[in-house]
């Protein structure tokens, strides 16, 4: 006579082999979410620190002082990029982002928000130097470095934006291009 089914042992035997596979599977499907979780966050990272760099150079191109400001938050740190006597962009950086508020006579007419990486730092750098073309001008280099959270000493630079600015206001002459 033959049996139609299994036996009991015979299923006691296949449960644990299918179970090894959804377990196994499980972990795949949790490692490709979490992978394109983080492919995300590092791209829209790398963009938000794209759209900073450029805001960087433009604001440096019109810039003709920098200062560095003393906030009242020891936790924050600001610079001033001064463009006329009467407009000004200020920025201010903490660990999490960076803000640039232009502002026409002490009136903030426009703020962008950048956020940085988890466990970012943000140099700033800024010396009065020599001259060149018979102006003074001024080096400014703004340096954003991560470093990971077990070792923060091992730091990997992101960003690195330097410009000269000179000290004097820029005069045209012909055209501009």
């Amino acid at each position: 006579m033959k049996r139609r089914g299994s036996t009991l042992i015979e299923v006691a035997m296949a449960l644990p082999a299918i179970c090894m596979l959804l377990v196994l599977a499980l972990q795949t499907i949790h490692h490709t979410f979490r992978s394109a979780r983080f492919a995300k966050d590092r791209d829209h990272s790398i963009q938000v620190l794209s759209r900073l760099e450029r805001q960087l150079r433009e604001d440096f191109h019109e810039a003709n002082l920098v200062q560095t400001i003393q906030p009242p938050n020891p936790q924050t740190n600001q610079f001033q990029l001064r463009l006329t006597d009467s407009s000004s962009i200020d920025y201010q950086w903490n660990n999490s982002s960076i803000v640039r508020t232009k502002r026409i006579k002490d009136e903030a007419i426009g703020i962008d928000k950048f956020p940085l990486f988890e466990n970012s730092k943000v140099d700033f750098q800024n010396e009065n130097v020599g001259t060149k073309q018979n102006l003074p001008f001024q080096r400014v280099a703004i340096l954003i470095y991560r470093a990971t959270p077990d070792a923060p000493e091992n730091k990997r630079l992101e960003l690195h934006v330097r410009a000269r600015i000179p000290l004097q206001p820029r005069s045209f002459t012909g055209k501009q291009k």
